[in-house]
């Protein structure tokens, strides 16, 4: 019975191993999957180059245990801020956290160490087209040699859709729509009339067409089976005609025979008779 338990407990032991060796291989295969945002390397800048250098918060997998960072959205972030500003501005580059280890949830923007946006001092990531106003400004700011200290605390103003007033709508205005809406359905109803009636008359004229065509074959048929007739008749009457010729000329060459034979005998009597007269 003891031997049986300890068998039973190994087989236990052995499955939650097999469980855990499983929940960690589909562990493994879900961050294999999950690939880490990256910033492709790009060439130096020029020496006259305009530098905005961008300090953007990276392993957010180390610090998730006390934020919910998303690293893939700073990064997104990054990358479509650097395309808009070197669109934007001629001869600028942005850089991606050179040279410096970036703070955890930052997203700063310096320009030879001025500070131009502060997330933190925000609590907002940048718009993209508002941080491009941004950095002009700075940098006319920056070259009347006026104040530029303030951008490190300008807030931006948050987007917001403008708000459409919703109008109650008047008595009046209930009353016209319905008016509308009765002729709109009245129009259609009209229509639908009309195009009933005009798929009937269409319909009636096909069928008077149709029968046109009938009574027409017919005709001709007709015509065709009496002029048959009439040809029938005449090749009939062409071929009784015929045979009693053939049977005149018949009766006329017997009659005609018979005279001949007749005329034979009769001399043949009369040779005879003459004979008897000279003996």
């Amino acid at each position: 019975m003891a031997e049986q338990e300890q068998l039973e407990q190994t087989e236990h032991q052995e499955g939650q191993t097999e469980n855990t060796e499983k929940q960690t291989q589909n562990n493994k295969e879900k961050d294999q999957k999950k690939q880490k945002p990256i910033v492709q390397a790009r060439e130096a800048p020029s020496e006259d180059a305009l530098i905005f250098d961008f300090e953007v918060c990276q392993n957010c997998q180390e610090h998730a245990w006390c934020t919910h960072h998303d690293e893939e959205k700073y990064v997104k972030l990054y990358i479509e801020c650097q395309q808009l500003i070197e669109s934007s501005i001629p001869n600028s580059y942005c850089t991606f956290n050179q040279g410096i280890v970036p703070n955890t949830g930052s997203f700063e923007i310096r320009h030879k160490g001025i500070l131009i946006y502060s997330k933190k001092n925000t609590q907002l990531f940048p718009q993209p087209p508002l941080l491009v106003e941004r950095l002009k400004k700075f940098l006319d700011d920056l070259e009347n040699k006026r104040d530029v200290t303030k951008w490190s605390t300008k807030k931006e103003v948050k987007y917001q859709p403008p708000k459409q007033k919703k109008e109650r709508e008047t008595f009046q205005t209930y009353m016209k729509k319905r008016e509308e809406e009765e002729r709109r359905q009245k129009e259609q109803k009209e229509q639908a009339r009309i195009q009933a009636e005009q798929e009937e008359q269409k319909k009636r004229e096909e069928e008077q067409r149709r029968q046109e065509q009938l009574q027409k074959e017919e005709e001709e048929r007709k015509k065709k089976e009496q002029m048959e007739e009439e040809t029938r008749k005449l090749e009939l009457e062409k071929e009784e005609n015929e045979r009693l010729a053939e049977e005149k000329k018949r009766m006329e060459q017997q009659e005609q025979e018979q005279q001949d034979k007749q005329q034979e005998n009769q001399q043949v009597t009369n040779n005879q008779e003459q004979n008897q007269q000279v003996e």
